[in-house]
């Protein structure tokens, strides 16, 4: 599960590179959040992460990413389970219901609360998956980039599990 949760997440991570999604937007709203600009600059904001969380959900599901990660967490069920100590069959309905095919980017939301962080590694590449106290998101982050994914409501009792991989 390991390899296979690094290997969606590179991926998605190499998309977040080649977009610039972790890049930072370069305006700044005024500190008064009074002032006229504070909220149309705030809307921009908004909407470029917006548009760049839909350019890079078509680039994911363009590169047929969440099929190869839902093809190696189907083929290394047995491992998870050892691994992790759950019978096969828990660990079976537990990738099945973390529904890899809706899993969508988005932007953080503003008031997200992390629970926790995880370290994971695939391939040489070092990375971290952040749990938020809301399950249904969380993110993704190596190399300076970040990608928050939206967690299907099917996969978020099973997020927990993610701890299993550190």
């Amino acid at each position: 599960m390991n390899k296979a949760l690094a290997a969606g997440g590179a991926v998605a991570v190499a998309a977040c590179i080649a977009l610039g999604i972790g890049s930072q937007s370069t305006a700044q709203a005024n500190s008064d959040p009074s002032s006229p600009t504070a909220g149309i600059i705030q809307n921009v904001k908004t909407g470029a992460a917006d548009l760049q969380a839909d350019a890079l959900n078509q680039l994911i599901d363009a590169s047929g990413a969440k099929g190869k990660v839902q093809a190696a967490l189907n083929a290394n069920v047995s491992q998870i389970a050892h691994r992790t100590g759950l019978p096969e069959s828990t660990v079976r309905t537990g990738v099945a219901a973390l529904d890899i095919e809706d899993w969508k980017a988005m932007a953080l939301p503003q008031n997200a609360q992390a629970s926790c962080t995880y370290p994971v590694s695939y391939d040489g590449i070092d990375a971290s998956v952040t749990l938020y106290r809301d399950p249904s998101y969380l993110s993704l982050s190596t190399m300076g980039q970040q990608v928050t994914l939206q967690v299907p409501e099917s996969a978020q009792p099973y997020v927990d599990y993610l701890g299993y991989l550190a």
